[in-house]
C-alpha cells in the first residue's frame, strides 16, 4: 500500500516539476479545434497530458484506507439488483469517463488486488453490509478494464516519423531505441487479449504507440490503470 502511495506522489512529482500552464478550463469542442489549429497552446498541452488530468480527478475515499485519492486511482462500486435472484450485488463502474451514467450512492476503493480483496472478503464494508461481493470480483474488474482498451483499439499506430506519444505498447521485451514515453510490456499472460488483437492487427512491428493527442488522454489513463491493478 505504502508503494501505491508513493506511485502517487511521484506522479504529482512529475507533473509539478514540468506543469502545464493552468488555464481556464474551454469546452472539449473548443480544444480539439485549437489543438488542430495551434497544437503547442497551452490549452491544448493541459488538456492532452494524462497525468495532469489523472491527479486533477475528483477525490474520492477508498472504503478500506479511509484516505482520499484520485478518482483515477480508484474503482467505484454501486448497488444492483440480481435480476434472477433479486439479490443485492456491489457491481463495479470502471469506466472513469462516465461520470454522469453513475447511479445512486457509490463506494470507492483502490484499484489494488489487495484492497479489492479486503473488500472481497468484508463486503460489509460498503453499502452497510447489504450488497453481496462476488467472487473472483478482482479478475472481473480486470476483464472489464481489457475490454475497454479492446474497444480503443484503432487508437494505437505504428511507429511514426514524426510526433510525441502519450504511451509505447512494447510486443516484446528488450526492443532499442524506444521513444521517451511510459512503456507497457504486452507479452504477459494477463495482456494477452490486446496483444493478440494488436497483433493481427500490425503483424509486421514489434512496438506501437498511443499519438499524444487530447483524444487519446482516456486511453493513456486506461492503460496505466490496467497495468497499475496487474502489476499490485
Amino acid at each position: 500500500m505504502a508503494h501505491f502511495e508513493r506511485q502517487i506522489q511521484q506522479l504529482r512529482h512529475a507533473w509539478k516539476k514540468h506543469p502545464p500552464t493552468i488555464v481556464p478550463k474551454p469546452t472539449k469542442q473548443y480544444l480539439l479545434n485549437l489543438e488542430k489549429q495551434d497544437p503547442d497552446h497551452p490549452y491544448v498541452k493541459q488538456a492532452a497530458d494524462p497525468i495532469f488530468a489523472m491527479i486533477h480527478s475528483t477525490e474520492r475515499m477508498c472504503c478500506i484506507t479511509r484516505k482520499r485519492y484520485p478518482s483515477d486511482f480508484l474503482v467505484r462500486f454501486e448497488l444492483g439488483l440480481d435480476p434472477k435472484t433479486s439479490v443485492a450485488w456491489a457491481y463495479p463502474t470502471v469506466d472513469h469517463t462516465n461520470r454522469h451514467d453513475r447511479k445512486g450512492h457509490g463506494y470507492y476503493a483502490l484499484l489494488d488486488k489487495s484492497i479489492l480483496s479486503i473488500v472481497e472478503k468484508k463486503p460489509r464494508k460498503m453499502f452497510q453490509g447489504q450488497g453481496q461481493y462476488a467472487e473472483g470480483m478482482t479478475e472481473h474488474v480486470q476483464q472489464l478494464l481489457m475490454t475497454m482498451l479492446l474497444e480503443d483499439k484503432k487508437k494505437f499506430t505504428p511507429p511514426m516519423a514524426l510526433g510525441d506519444y502519450q504511451c509505447v505498447i512494447l510486443m516484446k521485451p528488450d526492443i532499442p531505441n524506444l521513444p521517451a514515453a511510459p512503456c507497457y510490456e504486452v507479452d504477459g499472460p494477463a495482456w494477452k487479449p490486446l496483444h493478440d488483437c494488436l497483433q493481427h492487427m500490425y503483424p509486421a512491428h514489434d512496438w506501437l504507440g498511443v499519438p499524444k493527442s487530447i483524444t487519446t488522454v482516456d486511453l493513456a489513463i486506461r492503460l496505466w490503470r490496467f497495468n497499475r491493478l496487474v502489476q499490485s
